[in-house]
């Protein structure tokens, strides 16, 4: 999988600084957890 050009910005991150990311690692660091994390998603009808 490519990073090539992924960034959280700073709103989304962590410390408030803007970040390239090249790895899951990289942004599972980096990314500021959702606030209401189940907003978007929906449930799986079968």
């Amino acid at each position: 999988m490519s990073f090539e050009g992924v960034k959280i910005n700073a709103e989304n991150s962590v410390d408030g600084k803007e970040h390239d990311i090249h790895s899951f690692d990289e942004w599972r660091e980096y990314c500021k957890p959702a606030k209401d994390p189940g907003k978007y998603a929906s449930l799986v009808v079968k």
